[in-house]
């Protein structure tokens, strides 16, 4: 990984994932440190989170990179965009939410609120966390026919991901 500024190595881990090239992205990722600007940690943080929710089999290293560059955007501000990104880290690979996790996106939704892409996350972490009547409420305004149709269809597989989820909790 060159040294060059941290934030032209955030662009050039962008170029990277654009041509598939993970690997390449996560180590210069991984090797630059939170920066003082917040921006570039909200960035190398996005960055890395966009590249972590593609893959099943996810490096702790990454996480810790990921959540590190988000703890330097919340001591500058608080950015719903890393808010919903660092509760999107606990629904990609073998990670789980946590209560956390859940009072993260609430954040992230009470500074943004009408985000579609914010509820979605936020019924997801509900229902990892058994809180299945709370997640079908978040979903149920995505449901109407208001909603544009990708969002409804988003909203649709996961209402059939809460009642799956919901019906092996029960069997068990």
């Amino acid at each position: 990984v060159e040294s060059t500024h941290p934030f032209a190595n955030v662009a050039k881990a962008q170029v990277d994932l654009a041509t598939g090239d993970q690997g390449a992205a996560a180590a210069r990722l991984t090797s630059i440190a939170p920066a003082d600007d917040w921006f570039v940690s909200y960035a190398a943080g996005a960055t890395l989170t966009d590249s972590i929710e593609r893959e099943t089999d996810v490096a702790a290293d990454r996480v810790d990179a990921a959540r590190a560059h988000f703890a330097a955007v919340r001591k500058a501000r608080e950015v719903p965009n890393a808010l919903a990104d660092l509760a999107r880290l606990d629904l990609a690979g073998r990670n789980r939410p946590t209560a956390e996790s859940r009072a993260t996106i609430e954040r992230a939704r009470a500074l943004a609120p009408g985000r579609d892409d914010y509820a979605i996350i936020h019924a997801h972490i509900l229902t990892e966390l058994g809180d299945f009547v709370l997640a079908r409420a978040v979903l149920g305004p995505l449901l109407t026919a208001t909603a544009p149709p990708y969002v409804r269809a988003n909203a649709n597989s996961l209402m059939d991901y809460i009642q799956r989820s919901e019906a092996r909790r029960q069997a068990n």
